[in-house]
């Protein structure tokens, strides 16, 4: 099979409803997944501009405010859902997302790491994985 641009891009059309019973029985929001362009706006609001004194990423954590990476954070979250829910022209912006109810960003959040494929920390107390060795060696 050959993979065209138009079958690449299919990921992006995906919709999926999210139920948000706080606005009703039935209610849902409906997001779709991130681009690669857009995930990556997202890690960057995130990361925000790290300089890493003393070159490593450890001094720079150990510098930051808890408060600061918190709220990068919610930023980056509430930039990644305004994205997943402009759909069909109805843009949303991340201080509309800030107003919806408690709750209500955690859940689509969740969903969206899901069905856009974000990187996910081990659980805890997981076991690493280990390579398996190939027949051939």
């Amino acid at each position: 099979m050959r993979v065209t641009k138009e079958l690449v891009l299919k990921g992006v059309g995906h919709r999926e409803s999210v139920p948000v019973p706080e606005f009703g029985e039935d209610a849902a929001l409906v997001i779709r997944p991130l681009t690669d362009g857009e995930y990556f706006e997202v890690q960057r609001l995130m990361i925000g501009e790290a300089t890493f004194e003393g070159g490593t990423p450890e001094k720079f954590m150990e510098n930051s405010k808890i408060i600061d990476i918190m709220g990068r954070e919610r930023d980056a979250k509430y930039l990644a859902l305004s994205f997943a829910l402009s759909i069909d022209d109805e843009g949303w912006k991340p201080e509309e997302i800030a107003k919806l109810p408690q709750g209500v960003p955690d859940r689509l959040w969740s969903r969206l790491a899901t069905i856009s494929g974000f990187p996910r920390a081990p659980k805890k107390g997981a076991k690493p994985r280990r390579k398996r060795r190939s027949a051939a060696t």
